[in-house]
């Protein structure tokens, strides 16, 4: 890990391990719902188009797609990490 991404998101306890920043927690407590203001935000103006519902359903089955796909993906790796142990 590169020197300045770990001032930024971590510090060294006096045990001499690394423990997130409040500051880093914060903010990854707070994007989720920042991005979700977004996307909401995204949404509405999409819908407001003369071609806005048939966007939205397209990127529905976008997002569907995506999350079967990474769902795969992690059976995939979580099935490769189980074979490994009997090695």
């Amino acid at each position: 890990m590169s020197s300045w991404i770990s001032r930024l998101w971590f510090k060294k306890t006096a045990g001499g391990r690394l423990e997130m920043r409040t500051s880093s927690k914060a903010l990854l407590s707070l994007l989720p719902i920042v991005l979700a203001g977004l996307v909401y935000r995204l949404l509405i103006f999409i819908e407001r188009t003369e071609s806005g519902p048939e966007t939205i359903i397209v990127l529905a089955y976008g997002v569907v797609v995506l999350v079967a796909m990474l769902t795969l993906l992690v059976i995939m790796i979580s099935i490769i990490d189980y074979l490994r142990t009997f090695e």
